[in-house]
C-alpha cells in the first residue's frame, strides 16, 4: 500500500479543521442577558403581613412569605382560579371582635371556578378558620390546620379536604353543607361535633374528644347520602356516629363515647363496624337498615338494637351490660352470636331469627314475641333457653345447660327430643324437631 507523506496528511487535517470552524467576528451591539426574570423563576405572587385584610381579586398563585397577624380578617378570596399556599406559615387572629373575623373567607365572586388552599395554620379567630359566604363548586383544601376559632372549617358547596386538622374550636370542627370528600382529616376537642357532613364521602377520618358527636352525618331530606370508610370516633360527649339521614358505614369504629357508638336513625347500611366500651348502646340502627359483620362488645347498654324490618347478619354481641340483640317488628337476624350479655336475643312481633347462637347470657337465650319464628338456633347456659311468644314458632333448635330449655306456651313448635346422659343417636323422623340435652 502506498505511504502518504506526512506533510500531505497535515495539510488535509488543516483544511478539514478550517472548513468546520465558525466565524470569529462577534455580533454587533452589547451582549444580551440570558438570565430568567424573577417572575419566570417564581411565577407566584407573595403576600406579607399587613395587619389588615388582604383581598385577592385576580386569578393567580399566591403564597405567604411570613406569619400573618390581624385583628379583623386574614385573607379574603374574591376570584376563582386562585391557589393560596400558606407555605407553612400561620394566619393568627387576636381572639376578639366578632364572628365576622375569619381566617380565610372565600366569597361568591369565585363562582364555579376552582380555589385551592394548602399547607399552613390558622388560629385565634372569633369567627371561622376557613369559611365560604356562598355555595362553591370547586374548593380544595389540603394540609391546613385550624385551631381555636368558631367553626374550624365552615364550607358550603362541593369541597375536597385532605390531611387537615381542626382542634379546640368553639363550634364544629368540620361543617360541610354540600357534597364533601374528606380524607385523613382529624377533629379533636371541639365544643360541638367533630364532623357535621350532609353529603359526600369520608375516608380515614378521626374524631376524638369532641363535645357532642364525633360524626353527625346525613340530610333528613333524603336528597343526600354520606359514605364513611375506616373512620374512628372516640370519647365523644354524645354519640360516636349520629345520623340525620341515610348513610353507608364501612369498617368504622366507635369507642368510649358517652352515649351510643352508632346511633343510625334512618335506613342505612353498616358493614364491618366495631362498637366497644361505649356508655350506652353499641349499635342502634333504624327501621329498614342492614347491618352485616359488625361487632358490639363491652358496651354499657344493648349490644345491637334494630328498628322494624331491619336485616342483621353475621354480627357478634359480646360482654355488653344490656341485651345482646333487640330486634324491631319484622326484623330478621341470621348467623349472629350473643355471648355473656344480660339476655341473648329479644324479639319484637313478626321477627325471624335463624342460625343464631346464644351462650351464657344471664337470663334468657331467645325471647320470642307474637308471631315470631326461631329456626335452627342454639341456646346454652341460661336460666331459660327459648321462650316462644304467642303464635310463635320454634323449629330445628338445640338447647343445653339451661335451667329450662324450652318454654313453648301458646306457640307452635317442632317435637322436643331429649337426649339422655352420655348422648346416643337422635331418633326422630320429624325434620322440624328441636333437641335438648
Amino acid at each position: 500500500m502506498p505511504i502518504r507523506p506526512l506533510a500531505a496528511l497535515t495539510a488535509a487535517a488543516t483544511l478539514t479543521t478550517t472548513a468546520l470552524a465558525g466565524p470569529l467576528t462577534p455580533p454587533p451591539g452589547p451582549p444580551a442577558s440570558t438570565n430568567k426574570t424573577l417572575q419566570q423563576i417564581e411565577p407566584r405572587i407573595p403576600l406579607a403581613s399587613t395587619g389588615s385584610i388582604q383581598i385577592i381579586t385576580e386569578p393567580g398563585s399566591y403564597y405567604l412569605t411570613e406569619d400573618v397577624s390581624t385583628v379583623i380578617r386574614g385573607i379574603e378570596i374574591r376570584s376563582g382560579q386562585v391557589t393560596l399556599d400558606l407555605n407553612g406559615f400561620t394566619i393568627s387572629g387576636d381572639g376578639v371582635g366578632s364572628t365576622g373575623d375569619i381566617g380565610i373567607l372565600i366569597t361568591s365572586s369565585t363562582g364555579n371556578e376552582p380555589v385551592v388552599i394548602r399547607n399552613g395554620f390558622i388560629t385565634g379567630f372569633l369567627g371561622d378558620g376557613i369559611a365560604t359566604s356562598a355555595t362553591l363548586m370547586q374548593l380544595r383544601i389540603d394540609d391546613v390546620h385550624v385551631s381555636n376559632c368558631d367553626f374550624g372549617f365552615d364550607i358550603s358547596g362541593a369541597a375536597s379536604i385532605t390531611n387537615c386538622t381542626s382542634t379546640g374550636n368553639a363550634n364544629d370542627g368540620f361543617r360541610i353543607t354540600g357534597t364533601a370528600a374528606l380524607e385523613n382529616c382529624f377533629a379533636r376537642s371541639n365544643t360541638q361535633d367533630g364532623f357535621d357532613i350532609t353529603d359526600g364521602t369520608l375516608r380515614g377520618c378521626n374524631a376524638f374528644d369532641n363535645g357532642v358527636n364525633g360524626f353527625l352525618l346525613g340530610d333528613n331530606t333524603f336528597n343526600a347520602t354520606v359514605t364513611a370508610t375506616d373512620c374512628i370516633a372516640q370519647e365523644s360527649g354524645a354519640d360516636g356516629f349520629a345520623t340525620q339521614g341515610p348513610v353507608a358505614l364501612h369498617a368504622c369504629t366507635a369507642s368510649d363515647n358517652v352515649s351510643a357508638g352508632f346511633d343510625v336513625d334512618f335506613p342505612s347500611v353498616l358493614v364491618g363496624c366495631l362498637a366497644f366500651s361505649n356508655d350506652n348502646t353499641g349499635f342502634a340502627v333504624g327501621a329498614g337498615s342492614a347491618i352485616h359483620a359488625c361487632t358490639a362488645t363491652e358496651n354499657d347498654g344493648v349490644g345491637i338494637s334494630s328498628g322494624g324490618g331491619a336485616s342483621v347478619t353475621d354480627c357478634v354481641s359480646r360482654n355488653n351490660a344490656g341485651v345482646g340483640f333487640t330486634l324491631g317488628p319484622g326484623a330478621t337476624a341470621i348467623g349472629c352470636s350473643a355471648t355473656n350479655n344480660t339476655n341473648g336475643f329479644v324479639l319484637s312481633s313478626d321477627c325471624k331469627v335463624s342460625f343464631c347462637n346464644a351462650d351464657g347470657n344471664g337470663d334468657i337465650g331467645f325471647q320470642g314475641s307474637s308471631d315470631t319464628t326461631i329456626d335452627s338456633c342454639t341456646s346454652t347456659d341460661h336460666s331459660t333457653g327459648f321462650i316462644a311468644g304467642t303464635g310463635g314458632l320454634i323449629i330445628r333448635c338445640t338447647a343445653a345447660g339451661n335451667g329450662t330449655d324450652y318454654n313453648t306456651s301458646n306457640a307452635a313448635f317442632g317435637p322436643i327430643v331429649t337426649l339422655g346422659v352420655g348422648g346416643g343417636p337422635i331418633v326422630t323422623s320429624n325434620p322440624f324437631s328441636n333437641i335438648e340435652y
